[in-house]
């Protein structure tokens, strides 16, 4: 339902932003009615004050939330850096851990990862810990939120040799 408006016509429109700032002053009226398009994502409030040519004004407030972008990902390590030579990790196991976080957004659905190119493994929690032992390991996840938006797909190597070498004599 829209706003019924009196026998006297409307005068102007305005709209703030909910920064406060002033866009878009006035506003074209065609047919009593107003386009407004807004791109800030996030959650949002607008306000429409109209006032009419009898001087009655009324004012409105809508609150939504826009959210166009994919998750955020972040992913680190335990420990947080290579501690052999070469990119290389001596601790074995490690710990990797894989997050999505739709910030401001809508909300998170799901997170999809995958080892050395295997099959995709969904997750319905924002945060997973894999584990890793010796060999070289190829991580890739993205992240889907409640609207379907999807994330890049994050890819990570990590080289795992937590064994000493053997030596032999002969």
């Amino acid at each position: 339902d829209g706003p019924i408006w009196g026998s006297s016509g409307v005068a102007e429109a305005s709209y703030k932003h909910h920064i406060g700032l002033m866009f878009g002053t006035p506003l074209t009226l065609t047919a009593g009615q107003a386009t407004i398009t807004l791109t800030a994502e996030n959650s949002n409030t607008i306000e429409v004050t109209a006032t009419d040519n009898a001087g009655n004004t009324t004012t409105i407030q809508q609150s939504y939330k826009l959210d166009g972008m994919g998750a955020l990902l972040m992913t680190y390590a335990t420990p947080a850096a290579p501690d052999g030579l070469n990119g290389w990790y001596k601790t074995s196991p490690i710990e990797v851990h894989l997050i999505v976080d739709d910030h401001e957004g809508v909300g998170f659905k799901s997170m999809f990862y995958r080892l050395n190119g295997g099959a995709w493994i969904e997750e319905n929690t924002p945060i997973k810990v894999l584990t890793l032992s010796s060999g070289i390991h190829v991580v890739e996840f993205y992240g889907v939120d409640l609207l379907g938006n999807t994330s890049i797909t994050n890819q990570h190597t990590y080289k795992v040799d937590g064994q000493f070498p053997l030596i032999s004599t002969v």
